[in-house]
């Protein structure tokens, strides 16, 4: 018999304020872009290396081509790590309080956060996903946090999607703590 789940994401909330943190869960494809960059970063060192203890000079060369080589492999390196470093310590922080809906994407405490007014909020509801990973473009974009979600709604001419790593039941939960919630009224949710 299987265990009942209590919820990945970690609920504080009073009378007036509500603080849901939602770390990433960790699958077996979030480790596709590790294996594919480590065979990159593997096939590139390996060619650097080699070219090394050929000729010193050729690697330390000044010229425009390897200047531009760095960049890009100083690029790569940054955008390699950047999603792993999300994979495994990324976490969305849903803070409403003072009548603002605050969604922030976070590393290690530290990460932009977006807000909203509650009053501009319209039909707030969860979303159905059926194939997360229909694609690159949607793999992509949930390796990074952002793009997709598990609860949406619009503000002004524009849908904000978050809640991703959560599970149905869960959003279903964090929308009926949002209905509590004494900022939030009904003309904020979809019928």
């Amino acid at each position: 018999m299987e265990r009942v789940s209590k919820g990945r994401a970690k609920i504080k909330h009073d009378f007036s304020s509500l603080e849901i943190i939602i770390p990433n869960k960790i699958t077996w494809t979030s480790f596709a872009p590790l294996l594919i960059g480590l065979i990159f970063l593997t096939f590139i060192f390996y060619n650097i290396s080699k070219e090394s203890a050929l000729d010193i000079k050729s690697v330390v060369h000044n010229d425009f081509f390897h200047k531009v080589f760095v960049f890009f492999l100083l690029y790569f390196l940054f955008s390699f790590i950047k999603p792993i470093i999300w994979i495994f310590f990324g976490e969305e922080i849903i803070i409403v309080d003072k009548g603002i809906l605050s969604i922030k994407k976070a590393v290690f405490g530290f990460g932009l956060s977006k807000k909203y007014k509650i009053k501009s909020i319209r039909d707030m509801t969860v979303v159905h996903i059926t194939d997360p990973y229909n694609g690159i473009r949607n793999f992509n974009r949930r390796s990074l946090g952002k793009g997709i979600g598990k609860i949406t709604f619009d503000y002004g001419m524009k849908t904000i999607k978050f809640a991703y790593e959560i599970d149905e039941a869960e959003a279903k939960k964090i929308l009926k703590l949002f209905r509590q919630n004494r900022y939030f009224k009904e003309e904020n949710f979809a019928k």
